[in-house]
């Protein structure tokens, strides 16, 4: 026969080891909680140590000289009247039947003997890049111009 109380000795041991759980698991996240105020925070990515992985360097606000001088040169473009309503990182959504595939930051927008033009100043074309610039033809019917 077994002993009565056999079973309300296992509920407390369950019990003791649920609040022994419980105290190792706060006494854990106190620790972890401590010592994020003592180690250092990681530093922003727009730290100079760290290369571009792509070697640009960034210069007045743009991602790369080659971008801030394009910049200067539409802007003499526009101020002699030869193209209109210059624009920078104007972002363009790519969508296929009504679902947001992704977004698509060119970084000119302006326009030219009543064209619009949209211009992206590239050094390398990755993968992604060209993947965006075959949907932007084929959804919005806007052919990229790189310089």
């Amino acid at each position: 026969m077994r002993d009565k109380h056999s079973r309300s000795r296992k509920l407390w041991s369950a019990l003791a080891y649920t609040r022994l759980a419980r105290d190792v698991e706060t006494s854990i996240k106190k620790a972890i909680r401590s010592a994020s105020n003592v180690l250092p925070r990681p530093q922003a990515r727009t730290s100079p140590a760290i290369p571009s992985k792509y070697k640009n360097q960034r210069s007045k606000g743009f991602a790369s000289k080659k971008e801030a001088k394009r910049y200067q040169e539409l802007r003499m473009l526009n101020l002699a009247g030869k193209i209109a309503d210059l624009q920078t990182q104007v972002p363009f959504r790519i969508e296929i039947n009504g679902v947001l595939v992704c977004k698509y930051i060119a970084d000119f927008t302006y326009r030219e003997r009543a064209m619009q033009i949209v211009e992206d100043c590239k050094g390398y074309r990755t993968a992604i890049y060209r993947l965006k610039a075959k949907l932007m033809r084929a959804v919005h019917g806007i052919t990229i111009r790189e310089s």
